[in-house]
């Protein structure tokens, strides 16, 4: 059963990975690859695209380093609260 949570999991981090990908790959070609008159980048898109991604990732680590401690947080905070709740009913 632990084998097929595991496998679970890494299936889901895979596919977050993926997306994660797939979203800053669309992104930054979008907003940096304008013409097609060449066989390759220029480069001003490669150093667009490159300033893109590291903005991106840096951006996802930071929210996602956030989010981590604000579950944390949350995760202290609840059982205060449910012992408060239940003091309060009787």
């Amino acid at each position: 059963m632990s084998n097929t949570l595991t496998n679970e999991a890494h299936q889901r981090s895979l596919k977050d990975f993926l997306t994660l990908y797939n979203t800053i790959s669309e992104y930054c070609f979008s907003r940096c690859i304008s013409t097609f008159n060449e066989r390759f980048a220029t480069q001003t898109e490669t150093s667009c695209v490159d300033v893109c991604t590291s903005n991106y990732v840096q951006y996802n680590q930071m929210f996602m380093f956030k989010f981590v401690d604000h579950q944390e947080q949350r995760k202290q905070n609840l059982p205060n609260s449910v012992i408060q709740e239940g003091g309060n009913e009787t």
